[in-house]
């Protein structure tokens, strides 16, 4: 039998362990400090894309707000494309049910001259225009203002489909959808 000394692993024994372990936990440490670096790559990635979406939905918008705006200068709600489907000087213009039987989507539709106007020099927002409804009755029209007049001795509305697309500078596309209504009178 040993004696009790010598069942104690020696001291050369534990130099081994300890840079065992010492490599054990550094490897760790690296694959714990390369997820993190992968976590947040991701991360700005995704809040980089959400800020092109972001630019995108607003170019969108801006563009029905300026459709908005043509449609209440001078009599352009009155404009004869929205009878008959011109796509020369209005193509813009659609009058009521052109683009549902021809099942347009909007969201997957190639915007260009042909169908659309576009907005400013860039050319990341276009609008279009869609006549939904002429002479509709308002209900207690006695003092409203609808597209910038007031409805005094007007109980009639024209309503439009304004559809709106911006496109951001990487690429995202948004496509904003309102229903807008001017005096017809």
């Amino acid at each position: 039998m040993k004696p009790l000394c010598h069942m104690n692993p020696s001291r050369q024994d534990q130099v081994g362990i300890s840079l065992v372990t010492t490599l054990v936990m550094l490897i760790v440490v690296l694959v714990l400090g390369f997820s993190a670096m992968q976590i947040w790559r991701t991360e700005f990635m995704l809040t980089g894309n959400q800020q092109f979406a972001t630019a995108a939905f607003n170019a969108a918008s801006s563009a029905t707000g300026t459709a908005e705006k043509w449609l209440t200068t001078s009599s352009h709600f009155k404009d004869g494309g929205f009878i008959t489907y011109s796509g020369g000087s209005t193509p813009q213009l659609y009058p009521i049910g052109y683009l549902e039987t021809r099942n347009v989507d909007f969201t997957t539709m190639t915007w260009d001259d042909s169908n659309s106007v576009a907005v400013g020099t860039q050319g990341n927002q276009r609008y279009l225009i869609e006549l939904l409804g002429q002479n509709l009755s308002l209900i207690n029209s006695g003092s409203l203002n609808q597209g910038g007049r007031a409805t005094t001795g007007c109980g009639t509305v024209n309503l439009y489909r304004i559809v709106g697309q911006g496109t951001s500078a990487r690429g995202a596309t948004r496509v904003v959808q309102i229903i807008y209504s001017v005096l017809s009178c």
